[in-house]
C-alpha cells in the first residue's frame, strides 16, 4: 500500500532522484478519504503558485506515487464556462455546449513535489492519471468525460510535460479569471491545452471536424483484407461465415482507424500516428508474413517507408509505456464492468520465439516452451486477464538473460540493442512479481486469482510476494516434494552400538513427488467449460499438502495440491493458497482460466505476427508487442460483434437451456464415453494448468 507523509506541522516530503526505469512505475490513485484530502490540501497551499483556490463544481483529487515514495498531486474540476478556442476547436454551438459542457474536465492543480528530481516524471503521471480518469469520473459522477482541459502560464512555464504527454496546443486565454460572481480581467493570458480522451465524440453528437488542418494520413487500405482471426470459430461450412462484403471491410477499417485514433494524443506528430496506424492495419491484415517490410509494402505510400516503419518501431521518440497505460484502460473498460472477481484471473507466462542470429536483445541458448527444449531463442514475461467477458494479454518485459547484463563481452551489443546502460538482471520471477503488483496498484484488474505455469510456481520466494487477497493457483513440477501432514521434525534413534549418535534434527515424515501422491488418489470427473468442439472435461482431485521445508524454524503453511488428469492420461501439477472451503469446482473453473493466456499466445503468434517481428533492439521488441496486443484487442471485439451478429447453433435442445458456467460433475458412465469422444476429436485440455518448465 502507498504510504502518505504527514506530520503536525506540515507533511515531511521524501527526496527522489534518478530515472523512472530505475525507480519503478508511476502509480496515480484518487484521494481515499478526509485525512488524505487534508494532507492534499496542505501540499497544494504551501507549494502550488496559486494555492489552494477554490475548486469549482465537481472534481476529483489524486495522488502520484514512485514505488511507495508520494511524488505529485492534481486534481480534475469543472471546465471552463467561456473558452473561444476551445470551443472553436471542438466546434459546438452555443446550444450545444450548454448540453455537452459537463464531458469536459479541467486540470486545475497539477503540482511535483518539492524534492523530487525524475526525468520525464510529469508527463508519465500525467497520462497515469488520464488512463484512469475517465472510468473514476463516470463511477463517482455518472457521466463519462470526453476531454480534458488545462492552462498553463507562459511566463512561468512551457507547457513541455502537457506536450509529452500528448496535450494539443489551441491558443491562448483572454486573460480573464473566475471569480465568485463573475469574471475578472488580470491582462495575463494563459496557454489552452487539450486533451481528448474519447477521440470519437463528435459522433455523439453529429458535430463538424474542425481538426483536418494536421497532415494527410496516407494509409493505402484499398487492398486490405482481415486476417482470418477475424471470423468467430463457427464452422466453417455455415453460409453466414462466407467472404466479408465491400461494407464489412469498410467498417472494419474504420473501427481500426477509431481504435488507433485513440493514442494519437501520446504519438504526438500525425506521422508517427500514420506509421502506427499502418502497422496495426497490417498485424490486422491477411499479409503472410508480418514483418516491418511486408506491411510497409502492402500499406504505405511514401519514399523509404520501409525503412520508416522500422524507425517507427525501433527507434523514434514516443513513449510505450503510455501507450501500454491508455491499453489496459481500454481493456479494463471492456472486460471488468459487470464481471465477477470471484470468477476472474491475471495469468502469467513466459513466451519464447526462436532466433538464427546473436544480436537481437536478449537472445541466448535457453528453455524454449514452444519447442520444449533449450534453444537460440528471446523470452518475454507476459501478464493477462480474463474474466467472464474475455480474455487480452496486458503486458510484456524482454527477459535479459545475466550475460547480457554483466558480461563485457556484450557491451557492444547492450549498446546496438538499446539496453539501458542502468538495466540490472531480473529473473523471471522477478520481472513477473513487479508486472503483478503494479497492476494490483492500479485498481484496474479486479481478480480474486493469479494463475501461473512452473516457471514461477517453483519460486516460493515470488509466490510469498504476491499481492495479498488474491489466490494462486501455481503451476509446479512433478518431481515437486510436499508432506501431507504439517512438518515435524526430531532427532533419530541411534541405532547401532558404535559411532556418533545422532544430533541433527530429522523431518518425521519422507517426503512424497506429486507424482507418486498422485498415483494413490482417487479422482472425480467434471466437464470444466463448454468448447467450440463440445465439453472440455478432465479428472480432478484436491488435497492439503505442506512444501518440503529447508530448516526447522521454516514456517511452511499448508496449501492446496491440485491434479488434473487429460483424458490422454497426462497429469497436471498446480499449488494455491486458496482459503480452506474452496470446492473442486472453484478450482475446475480456475484451472480454465489460467489456459486463457495459452490461447491468447496462440492466437497472436497464428493470426497476428507476434513472433513475425525482425526487430532487434530492447525497446522495438516492446512496442511491437504492443501492437499485438492492441491487433488482439481490436479483433476479439470484432469477433464478438459477429458473433452476436452471425450467431451459431446452439447445441443443447430447443427446449433446454445451456448449462451454467461453473464446471459440474458427471456420473462416471457419462464420463467414460465423453472422455473417448474427446480424445479422438482434440486435446481437450493440454495447458489447463501448464506444462513443466
Amino acid at each position: 500500500m502507498n504510504e502518505l507523509p504527514s506530520s503536525e506541522e506540515g507533511p515531511e516530503l521524501p527526496r527522489l532522484e534518478g530515472d523512472l526505469k530505475t525507480l519503478g512505475p508511476v502509480v496515480v490513485r484518487p484521494v481515499r478519504d478526509k485525512e488524505e484530502d487534508e494532507l492534499w490540501t496542505r501540499l497544494v497551499r504551501l507549494h502550488h503558485y496559486l494555492g489552494i483556490g477554490t475548486l469549482h463544481g465537481r472534481h476529483l483529487k489524486y495522488f502520484a506515487f514512485v514505488g511507495h515514495e508520494p511524488v505529485a498531486v492534481l486534481s480534475f474540476s469543472a471546465a471552463a464556462l467561456s473558452l473561444g478556442p476551445r470551443d472553436e476547436w471542438i466546434g459546438w454551438s452555443p446550444e450545444e455546449k450548454s448540453i455537452h459542457l459537463n464531458r469536459v474536465v479541467n486540470n486545475s492543480r497539477f503540482l511535483i513535489l518539492p524534492g523530487i528530481k525524475v526525468k520525464n516524471l510529469s508527463s508519465c503521471v500525467l497520462a497515469a492519471a488520464l488512463s484512469r480518469l475517465g472510468m473514476d469520473w463516470e463511477s463517482r459522477f455518472g457521466i463519462r468525460p470526453w476531454m480534458v482541459e488545462s492552462f498553463v502560464d507562459p511566463e512561468r512555464y512551457l507547457g513541455t510535460s502537457y506536450k509529452a504527454a500528448g496535450f494539443l496546443a489551441l491558443g491562448q486565454t483572454a486573460g480573464y479569471a473566475k471569480t465568485r460572481t463573475g469574471y475578472a480581467h488580470h491582462g495575463k493570458p494563459k496557454e489552452i491545452f487539450l486533451f481528448v480522451l474519447d477521440p470519437v465524440f463528435r459522433s455523439h453528437v453529429g458535430l463538424m471536424r474542425r481538426d483536418a488542418k494536421g497532415p494527410e494520413v496516407t494509409v493505402n487500405v484499398s487492398h486490405w483484407k482481415p486476417s482470418p482471426a477475424v471470423l468467430p470459430d463457427l464452422p466453417p461450412s455455415d453460409p453466414a461465415l462466407a467472404d466479408l462484403t465491400p461494407q464489412d471491410i469498410e467498417g472494419l477499417i474504420e473501427s481500426l482507424v477509431q481504435l488507433h485514433n485513440g493514442y494519437q494524443n501520446i504519438l504526438g506528430d500525425a506521422r508517427l500516428s500514420r506509421l502506427g496506424q499502418a502497422y496495426l492495419a497490417g498485424l490486422c491484415s491477411n499479409i503472410e508474413r508480418k514483418s516491418v517490410e511486408p506491411i510497409a509494402l502492402a500499406l504505405l505510400e511514401a519514399p523509404g517507408r520501409v525503412r520508416s516503419l522500422q524507425q517507427f518501431i525501433s527507434s523514434y521518440d514516443w513513449d510505450e509505456a503510455a501507450m501500454f497505460a491508455r491499453y489496459r484502460s481500454q481493456v479494463a473498460e471492456t472486460l471488468v464492468a459487470g464481471a465477477d472477481p470471484a470468477r476472474s484471473m491475471l495469468t502469467l507466462d513466459s513466451s519464447e520465439q526462436v532466433k538464427s542470429g546473436k544480436e537481437s536483445a536478449g537472445v541466448a541458448r535457453q528453455y524454449c516452451g514452444r519447442l520444449g527444449k533449450v534453444e537460440n531463442c528471446q523470452s518475454g514475461v507476459f501478464v493477462g486477464y480474463v474474466s467472464g467477458k474475455g480474455q487480452r494479454l496486458l503486458d510484456a518485459q524482454l527477459y535479459l538473460p545475466k550475460k547480457w547484463i554483466e558480461d563485457d563481452d556484450y557491451a557492444e551489443r547492450r549498446e546496438k540493442t538499446g539496453i539501458p546502460k542502468d538495466q540490472v538482471f531480473k529473473t523471471k520471477p522477478q520481472i513477473a512479481g513487479e508486472m503483478i503488483r503494479d497492476l494490483d496498484r492500479s485498481g484496474l484488474f479486479p481478480a480474486a486469482w493469479i494463475g501461473c505455469d512452473a516457471t514461477f510456481g517453483m519460486d516460493r520466494k515470488f509466490l510469498a510476494e504476491l499481492p495479498e487477497g488474491r489466490s494462486y493457483l501455481a503451476s509446479v513440477r512433478s518431481n515437486l516434494h510436499v508432506l501431507t501432514s504439517a512438518p515435524q521434525w526430531k532427532v533419530p534413534k541411534r541405532h547401532a552400538s558404535r559411532g556418533k549418535a545422532p544430533s541433527k534434527l530429522r523431518l518425521t515424515e519422507t517426503p512424497m513427488t506429486v507424482s507418486g501422491l498422485a498415483k494413490t488418489f482417487s479422482f472425480t470427473p467434471m466437464i470444466l467449460k463448454d468448447g467450440a468442439k463440445g465439453p472440455i472435461g478432465a479428472l480432478l482431485h484436491a488435497c492439503r499438502v505442506w512444501r518440503v521445508p529447508e530448516f526447522p524454524e521454516d514456517n511452511v503453511r499448508p496449501e492446496w495440491l491440485i491434479v488434473l488428469k487429460t483424458p490422454e492420461g497426462e497429469m497436471r501439477f498446480a499449488l494455491s493458497n486458496a482459503p480452506e472451503a474452496t470446492t473442486l469446482e472453484q478450482f475446475g473453473h480456475a484451472a480454465t482460466l489460467r489456459w486463457s493466456i495459452e490461447r491468447s499466445f496462440e492466437e497472436c503468434k497464428s493470426h497476428l505476427g507476434m513472433g513475425d517481428y525482425e526487430h532487434r533492439s530492447f525497446r522495438g521488441w516492446r512496442r511491437h508487442m504492443f501492437y499485438v496486443f492492441l491487433a488482439h484487442h481490436f479483433l476479439q471485439g470484432v469477433q464478438l460483434t459477429l458473433k452476436k451478429k452471425r450467431p451459431s447453433p446452439s447445441p443443447w435442445p430447443k427446449d433446454s437451456s445451456a448449462p451454467s458456467s461453473p464446471p459440474v460433475s458427471l456420473p462416471r458412465k457419462r464420463f467414460s464415453f465423453f472422455m473417448r469422444i474427446q480424445s479422438k476429436e482434440r486435446p481437450s485440455t493440454t495447458g489447463l494448468i501448464g506444462k513443466e518448465r
